[in-house]
């Protein structure tokens, strides 16, 4: 079912696509970002000789953004990583460093198909209210983009979202083996002085990314989240609550999962360029 709604989105961008003179955009702009900081991430034993694990980072973005008419437009942002000291070492005579890639690419389609419903395909961050859920992990380096489809609507107080991404597309295994999500996001403003946004999210990870191929079988690896956030201001005071309920069934996460770390960052900087 999956496989058929995407192949059928692809048609339908692709006839709409056609009919759009894209080579005709003049409204092109470029803009970039340089970040370099200093990070150091707590020790996990209490073994007096060890030392705790610090590096410096460089985060370096370059993005070009295309208004191709009233109704379409396309964001392309490329990114590279580098920790001081690897790949392009000190003591070595030529640059190494070859960490760059597509962060995000993706195009937007306003009022698709005249649906009211706003459209965002491609590799792109996904931020939901207070990032619990889904956010762009802005304080690790490389930050986290999802390849996805989301769709949006707005309807007096109440946006509502869907969307769906594959985190994990495996084909030559001769097992199911691919994770996707879905999610239904709400938000309702003038509520209690603030907004309130309900989440349905399904979890389809086909025994692909929790557990292998090999020790997998007969697991049910499908699972819901459910809940709400509420957040405002009353009687002078700003509040939030949240609550979240899970189920279903995720065979061998509990091998597959490993124990959080701690880090902390320090001595961030960062530079935005646009123009």
């Amino acid at each position: 079912m999956k496989r058929n709604l995407i192949t059928l989105v692809a048609m339908t961008v692709a006839a709409f696509f056609i009919g759009t003179e894209i080579a005709q955009a003049a409204d092109v702009s470029f803009s970039g970002q340089i970040r370099t900081r200093y990070e150091n991430e707590t020790k996990t034993t209490f073994d007096p000789d060890s030392e705790a694990l610090d590096f410096t980072a460089t985060r370096i973005r370059l993005n070009a953004k295309s208004n191709i008419n009233d109704t379409t437009s396309a964001f392309i942002q490329m990114q590279s990583n580098h920790t001081w000291g690897a790949a392009n070492a000190a003591h070595t005579a030529s640059d190494g460093d070859a960490s760059v890639g597509i962060h995000q690419g993706f195009f937007t389609l306003k009022n698709f198909a005249g649906t009211g419903w706003n459209a965002k395909v491609g590799r792109q961050q996904i931020v939901l209210d207070g990032h619990r859920l889904f956010g762009h992990t802005g304080w690790t380096t490389g930050a986290q983009t999802h390849d996805a489809i989301k769709l949006t609507h707005s309807h007096g107080n109440n946006t509502t979202t869907y969307g769906y991404t594959m985190a994990q597309e495996l084909t030559n295994t001769g097992t199911e083996n691919d994770m996707g999500t879905h999610f239904i996001h709400s938000n309702f403003q003038g509520v209690l002085g603030g907004g309130l946004s309900t989440y349905l999210i399904f979890t389809d990870d086909d025994c692909g990314a929790i557990a292998s191929a090999s020790t997998c079988a007969g697991a049910t690896n499908k699972w819901f989240t459910l809940g709400g956030r509420q957040a405002g201001k009353m009687y002078g005071l700003d509040y939030r609550a949240e609550y979240y309920h899970q189920l279903g069934a995720a065979g061998g996460a509990r091998n597959a999962i490993s124990e959080a770390t701690v880090s902390h960052a320090w001595g961030t900087t960062a530079h935005e360029l646009k123009g």
